[in-house]
């Protein structure tokens, strides 16, 4: 019987040519990358994967929010490609990215809203005021 690794890894992919950069979280990152190829109409690589929580997924979020381009998808800046580099040779999310991840898990816990309302959140809120 096959086991099944059934722990999330946070990864990086990136439209080939420079294209934008997605940070997400995935049981199976190799799944989520054919899933991603499939409805992106550019050529995708699957750069680098490593276990890790939605927490340290939110902490690359986080560090690299300057170079957002629009919800998990981030401009091709040389420290996010840095970061790929780091997590693919190590195949492990640095220390200091664990430590804010850790962070952020016990601010959740202790009732900190971590992630703001965004658009879907006001459109959501929008359609419940319509049909009251």
């Amino acid at each position: 019987m096959r086991s099944r690794n059934r722990q999330p890894h946070v990864y990086i992919a990136q439209v080939l040519e420079g294209g934008p950069i997605k940070i997400g979280i995935s049981i199976n990152a190799i799944n989520r990358w054919r899933s991603l190829s499939n409805w992106c109409p550019y050529d995708m690589a699957l750069i680098c994967a490593a276990p890790g929580t939605k927490y340290d997924e939110l902490a690359l979020h986080r560090t690299f929010r300057s170079h957002r381009r629009r919800g998990e998808w981030f401009h091709p800046h040389p420290d996010v490609l840095a970061m790929a580099d780091v997590i693919l040779k190590a195949g492990a999310l640095p220390d200091a990215i664990l430590e804010l991840g850790l962070s952020l898990q016990a601010r959740h816990k202790a009732g900190e809203r971590l992630w703001p309302s965004g658009p879907r959140t006001r459109r959501v809120k929008f359609m419940e005021g319509i049909k009251a």
